[in-house]
């Protein structure tokens, strides 16, 4: 393989690595793909198996089947940013700005805390996905500190909650 080749390959390697590291979680290898090839980056076989690579060397992981960056990936992201050119991370970050901004948009975690007239509290937990809920759960705790722990826990892993509830409600 010449310089080219192998520049050319570490390059969209590197570009698949630089959109899961900017946007952690939002990206499912499905949703990668349509990302990539909507915006022309590469083509279908090429992101496919990049990704598949990226996951199997263990620079990327899969949980829920949301893509995150390794340790590894995140520090293989640092060692070689810079052999993106700059008009590439340029356009990569304006890309992921829409890209976040989308599914932001289609995609939310909400947690409130509402106050009660005889001293208690209310925290209404919801996923949105495509700004439809697929899951509201509205619970009364007995303090502001309590309410914001849960808010806290349900924030940081919606995904989690959502399927040990559901694993909880399936159970005979």
């Amino acid at each position: 393989m010449d310089n080219k080749a192998w520049s050319n390959l570490l390059n969209q390697k590197l570009i698949l690595l630089y959109i899961i590291h900017k946007l952690p979680g939002k990206f499912t290898k499905t949703s990668l793909v349509d990302f990539v090839l909507s915006h022309g980056l590469m083509n279908y076989f090429l992101v496919n198996q990049y990704s598949l690579e990226l996951v199997r060397v263990g620079l990327v992981y899969e949980q829920n089947n949301f893509l995150y960056p390794s340790q590894a990936g995140g520090q293989a992201f640092h060692l070689f940013l810079e052999s993106l050119s700059q008009e590439t991370t340029q356009t990569l970050d304006s890309l992921l700005e829409d890209a976040k901004t989308l599914v932001q948009e289609e995609n939310s975690i909400l947690a409130n805390l509402l106050p009660n007239p005889n001293g208690t509290y209310n925290i209404v937990l919801q996923i949105i996905e495509h700004q439809a809920p697929i899951l509201s759960i509205e619970l009364t705790v007995s303090s502001v500190e309590e309410g914001k722990k849960m808010m806290d826990t349900f924030k940081a892993n919606p995904s989690q909650v959502y399927q040990d509830l559901l694993n909880s409600l399936q159970k005979e």
